[in-house]
């Protein structure tokens, strides 16, 4: 497919505008979304990159997908060479705009260590280095205690500092290392360190204004309708590929409009126990104020409870409840 040819097919039912190597048109799903129409061509086509992305209402899809709601009429034939058998997953990163996106400052933040998935390679193969295979093992033995899964290591790149001359080496030395992506661009990470033993400092994070922008797991969980909303990097792993880890007890504006671009169907609200009133009182009012078209529901956790610590049955058997039912019980309750 060329540009030119997607040009002409927008051009017959759409004002087309120019966008570098993308064409524009007016969003047409924005109304849909609970926002008025859009005049100044936010939605974004990439016929390099097989995107369609609206930089207003959050409309994110595959080009073929967003073709066939466009333009119902045009012959799915006539672009789709072969048929596309799975665009839920994709994982084209869509181009930075400095004129629209507000994290354009984001840029790609250097993470330091070794891929896990990499060093179980080499250790398969025998060819694991003898200063990097102790600290290899730790993590390893460590994440697979915590319920962590092969898949999961590789899929959120999951790392461990084990020389001292990389970068950050003599702070986060032999420290599990959490690369939190923007679509699939590293923008901050946070670490741990891989021991079940009492330490006086267990997580190290970069002081980066960055981090108000951090949510661990939207790379992978944007892709779905709906999502868990958690606090740390286990708890995500827990809940599945669909949970996000706000990486704290409450949610900052920046990440608000992360999820504002692109807002999932619901939002379950899975935070710790002792986090809970807060989430009820504050957090949730917040994210029902910004995202209107979704529905917010709470994940019921006692005190002192957490995701990451219970079970997958515990975890489906977790009572859901509406924010105001909620409020109401953590008020009776004294909670």
């Amino acid at each position: 497919m060329h540009r030119a040819q997607l040009e002409s097919w927008l051009g017959r039912k759409y004002k087309t505008y120019r966008a570098k190597k993308d064409v524009r048109i007016d969003c047409p799903f924005c109304r849909k979304r609970g926002y008025s129409d859009d005049t100044s061509g936010k939605l974004y086509l990439s016929h390099v990159k097989h995107t369609a992305h609206c930089f207003r209402c959050g409309y994110s899809t595959h080009l073929f997908n967003a073709l066939a709601e466009l333009l119902p009429d045009l012959q799915a034939s006539s672009y789709i060479s072969p048929p596309v058998k799975d665009v839920s997953g994709m994982k084209e990163a869509l181009a930075w705009n400095t004129e629209i996106d507000a994290e354009a400052e984001l840029s790609e933040f250097k993470t330091p260590g070794d891929s896990i998935s990499k060093l179980r390679g080499l250790q398969k193969a025998r060819k694991l280095p003898y200063s990097k295979r102790k600290h290899y093992l730790e993590a390893w033995k460590y994440l697979k205690s915590r319920g962590v899964t092969e898949a999961q290591i590789a899929d959120y790149d999951l790392r461990v500092l084990t020389s001292s001359e990389q970068k950050d080496g003599g702070q986060y030395i032999h420290r599990l290392i959490f690369p939190v992506k923007h679509l699939t661009v590293p923008i901050y990470y946070v670490t741990r360190v891989p021991t079940h033993k009492k330490v006086k400092i267990k997580s190290i994070n970069p002081g980066n204004p960055r981090k108000r922008h951090a949510l661990f797991g939207w790379h992978l969980a944007r892709n779905f309708e709906w999502i868990y909303l958690c606090e740390g990097t286990f708890d995500a792993f827990k809940l599945g590929w669909n949970a996000v880890a706000i990486l704290g007890s409450f949610i900052t504006e920046e990440q608000l409009d992360i999820l504002a671009r692109n807002p999932p169907k619901k939002i379950v609200v899975a935070m710790d126990g002792d986090a809970r009133l807060k989430a009820i009182d504050t957090m949730i009012p917040l994210l029902q104020g910004r995202l209107r078209g979704t529905e917010i529901v709470n994940m019921y956790m006692e005190y002192k409870q957490d995701p990451g610590a219970l079970s997958t049955v515990e975890l489906k058997a977790k009572k859901l409840e509406k924010p105001s039912e909620a409020l109401r019980m953590a008020t009776k309750l004294n909670f």
